[in-house]
């Protein structure tokens, strides 16, 4: 339990960080979603409860945050954090190039839905624009990510030692 708490005040922090750092540093012309990189490491390293319930809360702050319809994200990390575990279970996930590997081809599933979603579903104009603004965070979440996994892993290990 007071891990999940500490993950949630971690994650609310990361939203914050990616909605307010990250885009202005980025001049409001890419989008990188950092919280997509939790979601793989939960789906990697967590149980399926602890995990799904933290991916949906990171997908609630982040669509509070984006403007964008409640559910969105929410779902759109429910489908990552499953393809996640599901991977996790039949695949050996410790070497980085898998990590960066993985995380690329979850980044493109995130776009590819962000943007069918928003096209047929809400009826938002502009498939190709949108589409363009969300490719190039793949590469940059591919290499961000061992990084990430690596600082993850260290929260997830205080977190335990301070609970014993």
């Amino acid at each position: 339990m007071i891990s999940c708490l500490a993950w949630a005040a971690i994650l609310f922090f990361l939203v914050i960080i990616q909605k307010t750092i990250v885009d202005v540093l980025a001049f409001h012309l890419l989008s990188i979603d950092l919280t997509m990189i939790f979601v793989v490491f939960a789906g990697f390293h967590m149980g399926v409860a602890r995990g799904s319930i933290l991916t949906l809360w990171a997908g609630f702050l982040v669509s509070i945050l984006t403007g964008s319809v409640t559910t969105l994200f929410m779902c759109v990390y429910m489908v990552i954090f499953s393809l996640s575990c599901l991977v996790s279970t039949r695949i050996l996930i410790g070497t980085p190039l898998f990590i960066v590997c993985f995380t690329a081809f979850c980044a493109f599933v995130e776009c590819i839905l962000l943007v069918v979603v928003s096209r047929y579903y809400l009826g938002v104009a502009g498939f190709e624009a949108m589409l363009w603004a969300l490719l190039p965070q793949i590469p940059i979440l591919g290499i961000l990510s061992p990084f990430f996994f690596w600082g993850f892993k260290k929260i997830e290990d205080w977190v335990h030692v301070q609970k014993l």
